[in-house]
């Protein structure tokens, strides 16, 4: 018997609104008894509680329980995200098929680690800007095979490598001499992008879906779509003065290509 009703039952039954000849009655004592015995402790209780959280688990109604069916503190489930993803019917589960609880799919949806983007490119001084919420927002919002870390992955292999356009990185540095570079000299057009890029004053970040001006990010100057596109904001200040954007598709190709491009406006 539910418990709330139990007790509400028993005060009732108890009440100075129930005359005694009717709790005498042999039904009334019948009914008491029945209810006696649908009482126990409230499964929330600390009383139900496992006190180890080995092989913790969801069940279908997200209540965290210990493969013997007890009671689990929430934290024991919570702390178990290992492999877990959406299955057909959107429940959340573990590898070994039990429940687990939904916001490690909610957060599963969503990794990324710009950090290690930056590092595996060897940018351990540039500044950058890619808040969890508007990653997410996007990830969750707009449809597309190219994750965040391999948009950024291209964006910076556009900056470096593709000069197509008048204001990009790579062509306003083959118009700049080394004798006239006093910041980045040494090596060729791309080693001296790099350079450039690898400079704290550098800010890279990824714009907003609402296309509004955030602190020092701006929206894309050609009005990109943000709902096909991931677009990366870049500003180089000891290089020129110029705003850069790196639009990157989010769907690859035919042939499984992440598509890129980058310009500038002055």
């Amino acid at each position: 018997m539910n418990v709330c009703k139990c007790r509400l039952i028993l005060h009732i039954c108890f009440s100075k609104r129930v005359p005694m000849r009717i709790l005498t009655s042999a039904f009334a004592l019948l009914l008491v008894a029945v209810c006696l015995s649908g009482c126990g402790e409230d499964p929330g209780s600390s009383a139900e509680f496992a006190t180890a959280c080995d092989g913790a688990y969801r069940d279908a109604n997200d209540y965290c329980r210990t493969p013997d069916g007890r009671f689990a503190k929430s934290a024991c489930c919570d702390a178990n995200c290992d492999g877990a993803y959406s299955d057909d019917h959107g429940y959340c589960r573990l590898p070994n098929g039990q429940f687990a609880t939904r916001s490690c799919c909610e957060s599963a949806s969503c990794t990324f680690d710009a950090d290690a983007v930056l590092q595996d490119q060897g940018l351990d001084q540039i500044a950058s800007l890619f808040p969890a919420d508007e990653v997410c927002a996007q990830t969750d919002s707009f449809d597309g095979d190219v994750s965040f870390g391999d948009a950024l992955s291209a964006t910076i292999a556009s900056f470096l490598l593709d000069g197509s356009d008048i204001e990009s990185p790579l062509e306003l540095m083959a118009n700049i001499p080394p004798e006239d570079d006093a910041v980045c000299p040494d090596g060729t057009p791309n080693e001296r992008v790099f350079c450039y890029l690898n400079r704290s004053s550098t800010l890279l970040a990824i714009t907003y879906q609402d296309g509004e001006v955030h602190g020092d990010v701006y929206p894309a100057e050609n009005v990109e779509s943000v709902h096909d596109n991931w677009i990366f904001y870049l500003y180089m200040p000891e290089l020129s003065d110029h705003l850069r954007w790196a639009v990157v598709q989010r769907q690859r190709n035919a042939e499984g290509d992440v598509v890129v491009f980058n310009y500038g406006f002055n």
